[in-house]
């Protein structure tokens, strides 16, 4: 009894220094104010989500396909932030840095339930709220869809373990109506299903006949499990896979029909998966360096033939690696399908943005790396009589980088403009970056400057709608109508369903006297967004 308490106590202290640690590394983003890229759109400029929850808005997040997904979820929780916090950006902050501490220690936790060994799993969750490749998640707050399903997920983890346990039909409906909700935040953990399967491998040893043959470092799970046919297993999957096909048509149709997704005649197949190769290797070389890094990063287009070939082989040679290992060091080829896999749905296979990569990508994928070298790296030190002290001396050193670099990394997020020059400068020829720096710029009444931007984006890339649509706006604001309503027709020839296009175009239009084709521009608005009430007030 005295020893059950003495380990609690361990728990509770581990649990403690992680959630307060996390909290002093993210701690600046309380003070940060939204950024423009997807905060408006999310939340500032959004009347049904700045407006509070009620049933209607509720209704509203329920069919909505705003941002080009379906997430109900996600924009109920931001409805709750402004029902609390109104426009107030530290108050968002708070939430999503809340739900990653809370991620941190349900990792911490389903770890341990898993495996039994504390200070793996321990290191596991540290370097995971640590990690510099997450302030993207948690220090943006468009990106609550992120840590909101990464909570979903890790609590559908929980669930899981508990029906493995003892199974049983309500144990098991919990699971679905938890991986549900994780899919009505964001559709990325449709990969779930996949990643349980995994862990009926190792550490669950749920899959008869496997043949592990475990040394110390990787025993066997402390859950008392049956094992199964392997076939048993996937049916047993088979209602979360269900809901994963039904949440990845609906995302396909919604992004499809906003025009987020690349087609082939922009963006050829080949060009997409060579992206997805060489894209798998640079997470995992930002995983172990993550430097430098940025919001966003354009997409490269083509990439040389000689760093696609290098990216093969090495994606083949450690896939052999880990197989030939799957026996006797089963965390390895767990930890890299888990990478391999959970990364799939945002890879690029389907092109949707203009982003060759992005941190937020990875902040569930990271987990299969961080395990694979928990567990892998005491293996690989084997009975070295130091290795305690090797292994300790390697992770505080570890830790406390990742610690210098995320509160580094978090005050690029301190306003737009520092958000989008520094991204300028660790990337090159980034249009986006250019575009949202001078939409920045503008907001402080530095047209010329923010005009400056725009002309660079374009030239870069000309039929960027985004660009095109900021910079008519900053010429109507100089006066030089004319020009801006070419741009702005420029914009919605690459970007039709763009309400705020039409609304600026009916402003330029307006004060050229071309009143009926203003009128016209208003009431496109009013077709695409009726609840816009700058459009219902001009149209007037």
């Amino acid at each position: 009894m005295k020893d059950k308490f003495r380990l609690l106590r361990q728990n509770w202290v581990i649990g403690a220094l992680l959630a307060l640690i996390t909290c002093f590394a993210y701690w600046p983003v309380v003070h940060f104010p939204f950024v423009n890229y997807d905060d408006y759109d999310y939340v500032f400029q959004n009347a049904h989500v700045n407006h509070g929850l009620s049933w209607n808005n509720a209704r509203w997040a329920l069919t909505s396909t705003d941002a080009c997904n379906w997430h109900p979820l996600t924009w109920i929780s931001h409805m709750v932030d402004c029902q609390f916090y109104a426009l107030k950006a530290g108050g968002h902050h708070v939430t999503s840095l809340l739900l990653h501490v809370a991620n941190s220690l349900l990792l911490l936790g389903v770890l341990f339930r898993m495996t039994g060994k504390r200070w793996a799993s321990a290191f596991v969750a540290a370097l995971f709220a640590w990690h510099p490749l997450h302030v993207e998640s948690v220090a943006w707050v468009a990106e609550r869809k992120d840590v909101l399903s990464t909570c979903f997920w890790l609590l559908t983890m929980a669930a899981y373990l508990h029906y493995v346990a003892k199974r049983s039909v309500s144990r098991y409906l919990l699971v679905v109506v938890l991986f549900a909700l994780g899919l009505m935040s964001k559709p990325m953990v449709v990969t779930l299903p996949f990643t349980l399967l995994l862990l009926d491998y190792w550490p669950l040893r749920r899959i008869a006949d496997c043949g592990l043959r475990l040394p110390e470092t990787a025993s066997s799970t402390p859950i008392a499990t049956k094992p199964l046919p392997l076939g048993q297993l996937v049916l047993e999957k088979v209602p979360l896979l269900l809901l994963s096909a039904a949440s990845s048509v609906i995302t396909y149709l919604v992004q499809q029909q906003a025009g987020a997704i690349i087609v082939s005649s922009d963006l050829p197949l080949g060009l997409r998966v060579a992206n997805a190769l060489v894209s798998y290797c640079l997470y995992l070389g930002k995983a172990f360096w993550p430097t430098p890094l940025a919001a966003p990063y354009p997409h490269p287009g083509e990439w040389p033939m000689g760093t696609v070939v290098g990216a093969v082989l090495f994606l083949l040679i450690f896939t052999a690696a880990a197989l030939a290992q799957r026996r006797s060091r089963p965390y390895l080829i767990v930890g890299w399908l888990w990478f391999l896999g959970v990364l799939v749905p945002a890879i690029g296979f389907v092109q949707v943005g203009g982003q060759g990569m992005a941190d937020r990508y990875a902040y569930i994928p990271l987990i299969g790396v961080l395990i694979m070298v928990a567990w892998g790296v005491p293996d690989l030190l084997g009975q070295w009589p130091r290795r305690e002290w090797a292994f300790g001396l390697g992770s505080a050193a570890a830790l406390a980088g990742c610690l210098l670099l995320t509160r580094t990394q978090v005050q690029y997020w301190s306003d737009s403009e520092v958000l989008f020059r520094h991204a300028l400068a660790v990337t090159k020829d980034n249009p986006l970056a250019h575009t949202c720096l001078g939409t920045a710029l503008s907001e402080k009444n530095k047209t010329d400057e923010a005009i400056a931007e725009y002309e660079k984006a374009l030239k870069l890339e000309p039929a960027l709608g985004d660009a095109q649509h900021h910079l008519g706006v900053a010429l109507t604001k100089q006066g030089r109508t004319k020009e801006a309503i070419g741009h702005l027709e420029l914009a919605l020839k690459a970007w039709p369903t763009l309400a705020a296009g039409h609304y600026d175009l009916g402003i330029a239009l307006g004060l050229e006297g071309r009143t009926e084709e203003a009128i016209a521009a208003y009431e496109k608005t009013l077709q695409l967004r009726p609840e816009y009430p700058h459009a219902h007030y001009n149209l007037a």
